[in-house]
């Protein structure tokens, strides 16, 4: 009997694993965190839902920015957020593909630094800001296609701490000194009617504990207490 509690618990982790986004929780967008740059980030952002989201607890708040360009939130709004390994619909770059739009590892390379305090000239300061959200913007293809097609009438060559953050990461990724995502994540946002809202950046644990985190509270009381009334039919 204790195999069907196992079967169970594997099947669960196995559809969470297949399926790009799981409900994790929910987010109230605080504030524009001073400073930020051009509608983006910095953002503070607070989980309010009934677990952990990502690396952040019940209650407490982290700093973001904006992978897509196009799409808009409200300060002071709460939003239902999924965790995800990219965006949904994507903005600029995924319209044509609305489903699904993976992070790029050297976005992933940036927040990192930016989570842990190591970004090179990062100085929390409006130039800081405007120019890692353009940077991020830029690796999402979210400023243009790569083909010469442009999005917005941001300039990005006005931004050269961009351009040298997205040569810095470009960099760690041709040398082999970073690859993947590591533990950086999207966290998909909807409101109450399940429209799409700005998609942000998050850390996640590590891939273990993250995986276990996913399967969410009701799915670890459900397997709980249908082990339980396995052990007591056994007994």
């Amino acid at each position: 009997m204790k195999r069907i509690v196992l079967s169970s618990l594997l099947a669960v982790m196995v559809w969470s694993s297949a399926s790009f986004a799981l409900p994790s929780g929910t987010i109230k967008f605080m504030n524009y965190t001073s400073p930020h740059g051009l509608g983006g980030g910095e953002f503070t952002l607070k989980n309010v839902g009934s677990s952990a989201l990502g690396a952040v607890g019940v209650g407490e708040t982290w700093r973001t920015f904006c992978i897509e360009y196009p799409e808009h939130v409200s300060i002071g709004a709460t939003y239902n957020a999924y965790v995800n390994t990219g965006a949904v619909r994507g903005g600029n770059a995924g319209q044509t593909a609305p489903a699904y739009d993976p992070l790029d590892a050297r976005t992933a390379y940036l927040y990192t630094k930016f989570w842990h305090g190591t970004l090179s000239n990062y100085n929390h300061d409006t130039y800081s800001a405007t120019n890692l959200q353009v940077a991020i913007w830029k690796l999402e293809n979210e400023l243009d296609d790569g083909a010469g097609t442009t999005f917005t009438k941001i300039n990005y060559n006005n931004y050269d701490q961009a351009k040298a953050w997205v040569a810095e990461a470009t960099q760690a990724v041709n040398s082999g000194n970073w690859s993947g995502l590591g533990n950086v994540r999207a966290v998909n946002l909807f409101d109450r009617y399940g429209r799409h809202k700005q998609d942000q950046l998050i850390l996640v644990p590590a891939p273990g504990s993250f995986l276990l985190a996913t399967l969410g509270i009701s799915a670890v009381g459900y397997l709980r207490r249908r082990r339980a009334a396995v052990e007591e039919v056994i007994a």
